[in-house]
């Protein structure tokens, strides 16, 4: 292979990487949308009647955050005064923060301890539902990919020629 080959191989598979990837996140984009719509939190993809993988539906859990450190850090100072450090200004430290904020419970907009008591400087947030795929068979995806059993084109969303 000449080096020229070389760099036509390299260029075009940058070029279908970065297509791909746009045909990936759009595919992805479009199966959290139905997932979410219609409630499914798995399917397995097939090929005829072999699995070629699966696809998931993931809700991240509800997490705790210190959003206020001034009023967060006053309100510690009450509570386990050892976590609160001194330097040019109050720190807490990080692990206690993390554990003690690990273990709290949302109320409205807020946080309260196990004992109910309301936290100051803490609100809790859900990060968006995201979709997976796993257990992926790549033999098979290529060996119909090879077959012509996959239309590659539309896998990929390719838009249609411009008339030359």
């Amino acid at each position: 292979m000449s080096t020229q080959d070389i760099a036509r191989r390299m260029v075009a598979l940058k070029a279908l990487g970065d297509i791909v990837k746009d045909a990936y996140d759009a595919a992805r984009a479009e199966m959290r949308a139905v997932m979410g719509d219609e409630g499914i939190q798995q399917l397995h993809a097939k090929l005829g009647e072999a699995r070629i993988g699966s696809v998931s539906m993931t809700t991240p859990a509800t997490k705790a955050a210190v959003t206020n450190g001034v009023i967060f850090t006053e309100w510690v100072k009450t509570l386990e005064p050892s976590a609160v450090t001194v330097e040019t200004r109050e720190v807490i430290n990080e692990t206690w923060q993390a554990a003690f904020v690990g273990h709290l419970l949302p109320a409205g907009a807020g946080a309260v301890t196990e004992d109910g008591e309301e936290v100051p400087g803490v609100t809790f947030s859900t990060g968006s539902p995201y979709v997976t795929t796993r257990n992926v068979d790549t033999a098979a995806i290529l060996a119909a990919l090879r077959a012509g059993a996959l239309d590659t084109a539309a896998l990929l969303a390719l838009p249609e020629a411009p008339d030359a």
